[in-house]
C-alpha cells in the first residue's frame, strides 16, 4: 500500500511540474502559482526518489546497471527539457493568444499606451459575477503590457455601494482610474477600453 502511495507520489510530482510548465507559458502574470506548482512538485518527485533509494542503488549494481543507467537518462533528458522551456519562457517573455483570430492580441496602439503610463491605472469592472469572463482574456493582455495596470472586478449584486460611488449606471461598466481622474465605458472591445483608457490618462472629456 505505501509502495503504490508513493508511486501516487512521483507521479504527482511530474504533473505539477508540467501544470507548472503550462502556467509560465500560458499565465506568465500567475508568477506565484507557477512558483507553488513548480516547488511542490520539485518536493513530491525529491520524496518520491528518496524514498525508492534503494531500488536506485541497486539499480547500478550487477546486471541491472545498464537499465539503472539508461532510466536515469531518460529523467535527466525530461528535467533538461523542461529547464529549457522554462529558459525560452522565461526569456521570450510573450504570452500566447490560442484564439484562432488572436482575438485577444493587442493592437501596437494600445501597447504604446500602455507602456507609456507614467503612474499606475486601476481598471474595475461593474458586472454580476458571470459577466466577468468576457474581460478577463483581455483585461490580462492590459496587465501583462503594463506592470503599472490594476483590475478588479466588482460584483454589482454584491457591492452596490462601489457601483455608486463610481457611478455606474448598468451593468458591464469599466471605470478607469488615473491620477484621481475616473472615466467609464460600457464595452469589452479593445477599441472602446483603450480608447477610455487614453481619456483617463489625458484628463478628456
Amino acid at each position: 500500500m505505501l509502495k503504490r502511495i508513493l508511486g501516487l507520489l512521483g507521479w504527482l510530482g511530474v504533473a505539477l511540474v508540467f501544470a507548472a510548465v503550462a502556467v509560465r507559458f500560458l499565465r506568465p502574470e500567475q508568477q506565484p502559482l507557477y512558483n507553488w506548482l513548480a516547488i511542490a512538485g520539485l518536493v513530491c518527485t525529491l520524496l518520491y526518489i528518496l524514498s525508492q533509494w534503494r531500488e536506485v542503488m541497486r539499480s547500478f549494481s550487477g546486471r541491472e546497471a545498464r537499465f539503472g543507467t539508461l532510466a536515469f537518462a531518460s529523467i535527466a533528458v525530461v528535467l533538461a527539457i523542461l529547464v529549457g522551456i522554462n529558459y525560452l519562457a522565461s526569456r521570450r517573455n510573450k504570452r500566447w493568444d490560442l484564439t484562432s483570430a488572436k482575438q485577444f492580441t493587442l493592437s501596437e496602439q494600445t501597447k504604446k499606451v500602455l507602456q507609456g503610463l507614467e503612474r499606475p491605472v486601476m481598471i474595475r469592472v461593474f458586472d454580476r459575477a458571470e459577466g466577468f469572463e468576457r474581460y478577463r482574456e483581455r483585461l490580462d493582455e492590459y496587465k501583462y503590457a503594463s506592470d503599472k495596470v490594476t483590475v478588479e472586478y466588482i460584483d454589482v449584486d454584491r457591492r452596490p455601494a462601489d457601483a455608486q460611488r463610481y457611478q455606474v449606471q448598468q451593468f458591464g461598466t469599466v471605470a478607469f482610474e488615473y491620477d484621481g481622474r475616473v472615466e467609464r465605458v460600457t464595452s469589452d472591445g479593445e477599441q472602446e477600453l483603450t480608447n477610455g483608457l487614453i481619456k483617463v490618462v489625458q484628463g478628456r472629456q
